[in-house]
């Protein structure tokens, strides 16, 4: 139930983005990552989030979005 609740609240959300003038990808593309030179040859160096991840995490939710955290925008 609060999954669906939550799903209901982001397309709330989007609607508001988008009447403000923006728009999800272009919300997600600011907090695009640099290229970085070096990939990790293992698991253990896969990070579980990153700066980018945390920084987008934190903008989707004042702009009122839920069930968002840094692992799964990272993801």
């Amino acid at each position: 139930r609060l999954k669906v609740n939550a799903a209901i609240i982001n397309a709330r959300a989007v609607v508001a983005l988008q009447e403000a003038g923006g728009s999800l990808d272009q919300l997600f593309w600011s907090h695009a990552p640099e290229p970085r030179a070096a990939r990790p040859t293992d698991w253990e160096g896969v990070p579980a989030s990153t700066p980018e991840s945390v920084a987008l995490t934190k903008e989707l939710k004042k702009a009122g979005f839920v069930f968002v955290g840094p692992t799964t925008m990272y993801a």
